[in-house]
């Protein structure tokens, strides 16, 4: 309460850089305008580092540039086609390496996935499903308004509400239902390898529960998920190390 949201970007990079540091070194300090803190131990003691094992969200611009800066591996919602979504990821490999001086780690990618055998059906809960649940998304967080244009450090959110009333929604879900992988087994397998070629490697978080899927469907999908795609991704883990070897010789 009683911070003007111009304030929570700078407080965040302030801060996150604070609590990294001190996940490595034991000790917590900052002399910046916000969390101004003496040098301080911490407790319980980090007992191993945390490099490559922070994660930050990064879906505009300016969060893109604070995950690098904070090391942090880099998480982008499965929101519009993956061919649009590159320059950010490229961004992050290009910050990160130039700040932490070594490669930036494989994004990770969250997706809103619904499984089924029957591919009509698969295709039509599937869009349902997430249709719904990117209308309350986008409610929740006023992203048709104009308010977030001229806030400080959410300008690259102000651009998808100019595009979103420009366009309308029934545009930017078509880029939605685009980038997340529902279907058959077989379809999300195909859904996944294209995003492969297109982003490379890259780690996964799925959502089976949203938008209204009732419980018994969502842990069917999760377990037919589990059964027959998850070992077909797992297996491109030991493509990725050969072509990283190969590549370093």
């Amino acid at each position: 309460r009683g911070i003007e949201l111009d304030q929570t970007r700078e407080r965040f990079d302030e801060a996150s850089l604070m609590i990294v540091k001190a996940l490595e070194t034991g000790f917590i300090e900052g002399d910046g305008p916000f969390y101004p803190q003496t040098r301080t131990e911490i407790r319980p003691r980090p007992h191993k580092s945390f490099k490559d094992r922070i994660y930050a969200v990064a879906n505009s611009p300016e969060s893109v540039e604070a995950c690098a800066r904070a090391g942090g591996r880099m998480i982008m919602f499965a929101e519009k086609h993956w061919d649009k979504r590159l320059p950010s990821i490229e961004h992050h490999r290009k910050t990160f390496s130039e700040v932490q001086g070594r490669e930036a780690p494989p994004v990770m990618v969250a997706d809103f996935t619904f499984c089924h055998p029957d591919s009509e059906y698969a295709k039509k809960a599937g869009e349902q499903y997430l249709t719904s649940y990117l209308q309350s998304l986008l409610e929740h967080y006023e992203l048709m308004g104009t308010h977030l244009e001229e806030t400080k450090g959410y300008q690259g959110y102000g651009d998808v509400a100019k595009y979103l009333r420009k366009h309308g929604f029934e545009k930017y879900v078509e880029g939605f239902l685009a980038a997340n992988a529902y279907g058959t087994p077989d379809e999300m397998i195909e859904n996944f390898r294209n995003r492969y070629d297109v982003i490379g490697p890259f780690e996964l978080a799925t959502c089976f529960r949203f938008g209204g899927i009732p419980h018994h469907e969502s842990e069917a999908s999760m377990r037919l998920f589990a059964s027959e795609v998850m070992p077909v991704l797992k297996s491109w883990d030991s493509e990725s190390a050969e072509l990283a070897k190969d590549s370093s010789a």
